[in-house]
């Protein structure tokens, strides 16, 4: 048995055999950029694949400044290098001298290619989209359950408006990823949350690969709630954020399209409320500009307005009694005077006694024809005053009937004037009320 090596002799054995290998120097090597990292020194990192293996690849930045064209993921080119084992790694890379661009790539022709079909659907059209619920009371998230996007999207929720956070744990990467989204997606749709954010905290492109599936975007546009597309990259859009019915950079920005600020929902309240206000100080000004005409009119013929108008027609016709008295008072001793100025002395006296007790007489009767007439009047002006009082319609009121009007404050005294859905006013004794009309009976 030979004696053991260590293992920097054996990486030096193979460093030794590759580069002395005429079938690993100076080839070409064609394949489909996968990983690609440009370093600030200028050097150029990526992987080249084809259907089954990988090739990890370094271009040194004397060698990358002949390259004519952009690298990018998802770019099938032809490297021109030769094959080293880097030992500190024990890995082998595949050092590029030359870099010729060999075609799109397969998996960037069938992206465009599903790209295009999509969009003949009308999958991303604006139309289809539909707005996000206000105040949404359960937003479901589909993301990985370790990830730190689910955390975000609590903490930052928390400071908004008050909302239940459900989540659906999902592959966002690797093969089958996209299935497991698609059943989140329906878990949640079946609780019927509100809103649904589903995303990942950014990544390579062939790490968002899932969000460009046909099968999710399908079933994004399929889902009942509105979804929120938030991957993480905002340099390309993957189909997800396109059919998405509203994108966000982040989910942060995600969880701030999803939840007012408590700010701004206080605000909305406040003015909810003034609005509230005015209409109801309007409708009520209308409802007193409306009952002013019945109001005055019960009032003009209300019991204390006649007897106002009956004790000014006494008071006017006392005075014209008055002042008949006086005028037969007067007439009474202008002829008394004459005849006085006619008699003799000695037949004075008795003339005087004479017409004094005339004088009397007519007194006593124009007393008693005024009192007569007062009495009459009072006796006329209680009759009047009970009738009134018992017509009196605040009377009736009160004796537990109602005053109906329509809205252009007409009387109804007739079921025939009602109808199905008619706008009625009822004044009680104590206030009035607003009524609509649910059934008419008429005999």
């Amino acid at each position: 048995m030979a004696d053991p090596i260590t293992v920097t002799q054996f990486d030096e054995l193979v460093k030794r055999v590759l580069g002395n290998s005429r079938e690993l120097c100076d080839v070409f090597v064609s394949g489909e950029i996968s990983e690609f990292k440009r370093a600030p020194s200028g050097h150029l990192y990526f992987t080249l694949k084809d259907g089954q293996s990988t090739l990890k690849c370094n271009m040194w930045r004397s060698s990358a400044q002949t390259v004519t064209f952009t690298p990018e993921v998802g770019m099938k080119v032809t490297a021109f290098g030769s094959a080293d084992f880097y030992a500190p790694y024990g890995q082998l890379n595949f050092i590029v001298r030359n870099l010729a661009q060999y075609g799109e790539g397969e998996q960037k022709k069938a992206l465009e290619e599903l790209t295009n079909k999509l969009l003949k659907e009308g999958l991303f059209e604006p139309e289809r989209k539909r707005k996000l619920p206000k105040y949404p009371k359960v937003i479901g998230v589909v993301t990985s359950e370790a990830g730190a996007v689910i955390k975000d999207i609590i903490n930052t929720a928390r400071l908004q408006f008050p909302a239940d956070i459900l989540l659906a744990p999902a592959n966002v990467q690797g093969e089958g990823a996209d299935i497991t989204m698609i059943h989140a997606l329906q878990l949640l749709n079946s609780q019927n949350v509100d809103v649904i954010i589903i995303g990942r905290g950014g990544g390579s492109k062939e790490d968002l690969s899932a969000f460009n599936s046909e099968a999710l975007v399908r079933a994004i546009a399929a889902s009942k709630a509105p979804v929120i597309s938030a991957v993480g990259h905002a340099t390309d859009k993957s189909l997800t954020d396109r059919v998405a019915d509203l994108y966000a950079e982040t989910p942060t920005q995600a969880a701030m399209l999803a939840v007012l600020p408590m700010d701004q929902v206080r605000g909305e309240l406040h003015g909810y409320e003034m609005r509230a206000g005015r209409a109801l100080k309007g409708l009520i000004d209308r409802m007193r500009s409306r009952f002013a005409y019945p109001d005055s009119r019960l009032e003009q013929n209300s019991p204390m307005k006649y007897m106002e108008r009956q004790r000014t027609l006494m008071e006017k016709l006392s005075m014209r009694m008055d002042s008949a008295i006086v005028s037969d008072i007067r007439g009474c001793r202008s002829s008394f005077d004459t005849a006085d100025a006619k008699l003799r002395p000695s037949n004075a006296e008795r003339m005087v006694n004479e017409c004094g007790m005339r004088l009397d007489a007519v007194c006593t009767r124009a007393d008693m024809a005024v009192r007569r007439i007062l009495a009459d009047r009072a006796q006329r002006t209680d009759a009047l005053s009970m009738r009134l009082d018992s017509d009196n319609p605040y009377n009736v009121l009160r004796r537990g009937y109602s005053y109906i009007s329509d809205d252009e404050g007409n009387t109804i005294t007739s079921a025939a004037s009602l109808s199905e859905g008619k706008m009625i006013t009822v004044k009680m004794r104590d206030g009035r009320a607003k009524a609509q009309i649910k059934e008419v009976h008429r005999k």
